[in-house]
């Protein structure tokens, strides 16, 4: 909504409020205007609760996600499990559904060990794996059955 309208209904819904009814007592008069009063407080609020949420916020940053988010998921067959010290993963290939080949690495745990994912590839079991970019390369944040 541009300011010029806000502007122009905020001297609306005054001129509303205060607009007495001929032929009216002083006490009537009073609890008309505090009714005035009290909608011209719920559409203020209602008006700026809309101008908030109609707002495109800092154009600074536009679309931050949080830093916990996947910047992906793809879902697939293992082509290839890369096993580091103790059974932990730490890295694996696999094709989607629609012959893409991708390459991850891992950076900790992830969730599965290297035999469980084996274990995936041997089967022909799919597997979900939620990534990020880090240093341009993707980066396994979970792996899902």
């Amino acid at each position: 909504m541009q300011q010029g309208t806000l502007l122009t209904w905020v001297i609306l819904i005054w001129k509303w409020v205060l607009r007495p009814n001929p032929g009216e007592g002083v006490f009537r008069l009073i609890g008309r205007v505090a009714i005035r009063v009290m909608w011209m407080g719920v559409l203020a609020a209602s008006m700026l609760l809309m101008w908030a949420c109609g707002s495109p916020g800092n154009p600074a940053t536009p679309g931050t996600a949080p830093t916990n988010a996947p910047a992906g998921q793809v879902r697939g067959l293992i082509l290839e499990v890369v096993e580091g010290e103790d059974d932990q993963l730490t890295g694996l290939r696999l094709r989607d559904e629609s012959g893409k080949t991708w390459a991850f690495i891992a950076d900790g745990n992830v969730g599965f060990s290297a035999s469980h994912t084996r274990l995936h590839q041997v089967l022909g079991q799919t597997l979900l794996v939620s990534f990020e970019t880090r240093e341009g390369r993707l980066s396994i944040v979970e792996l899902t059955d």
